[in-house]
C-alpha cells in the first residue's frame, strides 16, 4: 500500500527484496543492543531488590564506586547507538518494501532483553506494585501513598518523589496491579514482571490495529508498524520501563482501528476507548472523536439518537467498571500528581521557567502559564473535532492527544507515544519525519536510572522540537520540505555520491528565494 503523500510506491503486502540476511542482521545488532541496555540496567538502573543470581554474577564481574558508573554509561550508549542505528537503517530499507512478518519478527527479538530484564528507564513499576499492595491490605491508595505500606518490601524501591502522592491511576490498572500482587506470592519480581506482562498486552494490541488502521487511509502498515512498534522509544518504556501508558495505547489504537475501518464498529470503538480511560483518563479524547465521526456519517434523522446512544452507553461502561473495581472515585482528584514534578522537557514548565528568572514569582508563573496551556488545549482540541472531516478522524484524534501533552503540565518521553504511535499509521510523511526525529532525541533524555538527563539536555530537547514542530506546521516551510528539500534528497539518492554537492544544495534553497535573487539580478548588457 503507497501512502498518498509519498511518490515512491511501496512493495504490495507480503513482497519482500531486501538483501538476504538483512533480517536477521538488524535482528541481532538491535537484540545485541537490547541486551548491553538490559546489563547497564542492572548497573545503574532503578535500584532494585531483584537478588537473581544472574544479576549478583554479573555485578560480581564489574567494579565498585566510580568505575561502575563508568561502565554502566559506557554500556547504556554504545546499546543506543546500535539499537537506533538497526532501526534508522530498518526504516530505511522501508524503502524497498517490506511485509509485516520481519518487522513484527524484528520488533519480538529486541524486546526479549527488555522482558526478561529488570526495570529500566523508570521505576514506575515498581510505584505500580506498590498501588496494587496497598489495593491487598485495603489501603486506599487514592487517599494515601506508597509510604502508608510501613516496612514492606515493596516500598524500598519506590520512587522517593511519588513516597507520599496518592496514585493518579484508573481503578481498573489498580485492580489489576492488585492481580499482580497476590498471584505473585509477596514477590516484588513476580510483581513487576507480571505486571510487565499486561504492557507487553498493550504492544500485541497496537501490533494488530495499526495495519488496519494505516490501510484505512491509505497508507503503508510495514511504516505504521516501523514508527509504532518497533520504535526504541517505544521499546523502551513500555517494555523496560513497563509504564501503564501501553495498555492504554493498545486499547485506543484498537478502538480507532474497529470504529473507522471495515464494517465500521463505532460502539466496540468507544466502549474500548472507556475501559482505556479506567486505565488513564486521556483516552476519553479518542472516545469522543470516535461518537463525532459516527454521528457525522449517520443519516441527519439519526444523528441525535445515535449520540445519545454511543455517549450514554460509553459512558455508563465507565460508570459500571469503575463502580466493580470498588475503588471509589478519588483517583480524578489525583489526576494532577504527576504535575507536581516540574520537569523542564515539559514546554509550559520551560516557559514559565525562564519567564520567571525574569519577573519573579515562580509559583504565579507557573499558575498562569499552565492555566493559559489548559485554555489552549481545550479550545484545540474542539478545532480538531470540528475539522475531523477533513483532517481525518484518527489523524485529528493523533493531533488532539499530541496537544494534551505538549501543553499539559507534565511531558515525560512515554507521553509523547499517545499521539505518536497513532500519527504512524495516519500521519502525512512530513508528521512521521518528525516523529522519527524526536523519536531518538526522546530516547536519550531519560537516564537508565529513571533520572532525567541533565537541565541542559532537557532545555536542548524542548528548544529543538518545539521549533521543529513550529516550523512545520507553517504552510511555507511544509511547501518547502516538500518539495525543494525533498528533490535535493531524492537527488542525492539517485546519485549515490558526494560529489557535485554544490549542484544538490542548490536544490535545497527554496524557489521563492532564488527566484527573487533573479529579479533583483541587473539585466544583461
Amino acid at each position: 500500500m503507497a501512502d498518498s503523500d509519498d511518490p515512491r510506491i511501496a512493495l504490495a503486502p507480503g513482497s519482500n527484496r531486501w538483501p538476504e540476511g538483512t533480517t536477521v542482521a538488524l535482528g541481532t545488532i538491535g537484540a545485541l543492543g537490547m541486551v548491553l541496555i538490559t546489563l547497564s540496567g542492572l548497573v545503574v538502573g532503578p535500584t532494585g531488590p531483584t537478588g537473581s543470581s544472574v544479576e549478583r554474577g554479573f555485578l560480581a564481574l564489574v567494579p565498585k564506586g566510580t568505575a561502575r558508573t563508568v561502565v554502566g554509561a559506557s554500556t547504556m550508549t554504545l546499546g543506543l547507538v546500535l539499537v537506533l542505528g538497526a532501526w534508522l537503517v530498518l526504516g530505511l530499507l522501508l524503502r524497498r518494501g517490506a511485509a509485516l512478518r520481519p518487522l513484527n519478527r524484528i520488533a519480538c527479538i529486541w524486546a526479549v532483553p527488555l522482558i526478561i530484564g529488570p526495570p529500566t528507564f523508570s521505576r514506575d513499576l515498581y510505584s505500580y506494585a506498590a498501588d496494587g499492595m496497598m489495593v491487598h491490605q485495603h489501603i486506599n491508595p487514592y487517599a494515601h501513598g506508597p509510604i502508608a505500606l510501613g516496612a514492606s518490601n515493596f516500598l524500598a524501591p519506590v520512587s522517593h518523589a511519588w513516597l507520599t502522592t496518592p496514585s493518579p491511576y484508573g481503578p481498573l490498572f489498580l485492580r489489576l496491579a492488585h492481580a499482580a500482587v497476590r498471584v505473585s506470592g509477596g514477590s516484588v519480581i513476580n510483581a513487576i514482571m507480571l505486571l510487565r506482562l499486561f504492557e507487553v498486552a498493550g504492544i500485541v494490541l497496537i501490533a494488530v490495529s495499526l495495519p488496519a488502521l494505516a490501510k484505512s487511509v491509505g497508507k503503508d502498515p510495514a511504516r505504521a508498524v516501523w514508527l509504532g512498534v518497533c520504535n526504541p522509544l517505544v521499546l523502551f518504556h513500555f517494555v523496560a520501563g513497563g509504564h501503564n501508558d501501553a495498555l492504554m495505547i493498545g486499547l485506543i489504537v484498537a478502538g480507532l482501528a474497529v470504529a473507522t475501518t471495515g464494517a465500521r464498529r463505532p460502539l466496540l470503538g468507544v466502549l474500548l476507548c472507556m475501559v482505556a480511560a479506567t486505565i488513564k483518563a486521556p483516552a476519553v479524547i479518542p472516545a469522543a472523536f470516535i461518537i463525532v465521526d459516527a454521528v457525522r456519517h449517520a443519516p441527519a434523522e439519526r444523528r441525535l439518537s445515535l449520540f445519545a446512544r454511543l455517549s450514554g452507553i460509553g459512558g455508563a461502561a465507565f460508570l459500571v467498571v469503575a463502580w466493580a473495581c470498588n475503588l471509589g472515585w478519588g483517583w480524578i482528584g489525583a489526576l494532577g500528581i504527576p504535575g507536581t514534578n516540574r520537569s523542564l522537557l515539559t514546554p509550559t514548565t520551560f516557559v514559565a521557567h525562564w519567564t520567571a528568572n525574569v519577573v519573579g514569582h515562580d509559583t504565579e508563573v507557573l499558575s498562569l502559564v499552565r492555566t493559559a496551556g489548559a485554555i489552549t488545549t481545550v479550545v484545540g482540541v474542539a478545532y480538531l473535532l470540528w475539522r475531523a472531516p477533513k483532517i481525518g478522524t484518527a489523524r485529528a484524534c493523533g493531533f488532539a492527544l499530541a496537544l494534551v501533552v505538549a501543553l499539559g503540565p507534565i511531558v515525560l518521553p512515554w507521553y509523547v507515544l499517545w499521539g505518536l504511535v497513532i500519527l504512524a499509521a495516519v500521519g502525512r510523511r512530513i508528521e512521521r519525519g518528525f516523529a522519527i526525529f524526536a523519536s531518538v532525541v526522546l530516547s536519550i533524555t531519560v537516564q537508565p536510572s529513571g533520572s532525567s538527563m541533565p537541565d541542559f539536555v532537557l532545555m536542548a530537547a524542548v528548544v529543538v522540537l518545539s521549533l521543529l514542530a513550529i516550523a512545520i506546521a507553517w504552510r511555507p516551510v511544509r511547501a518547502w520540505i516538500r518539495t525543494d528539500l525533498a528533490m535535493a534528497i531524492e537527488e542525492y539518492r539517485r546519485r549515490g555520491r558526494i560529489t557535485q554537492s554544490a549542484d544538490i544544495l542548490r536544490l535545497v534553497v527554496p524557489e521563492a528565494w532564488t527566484a527573487r535573487a533573479r529579479a533583483s539580478e541587473p539585466p544583461a548588457a
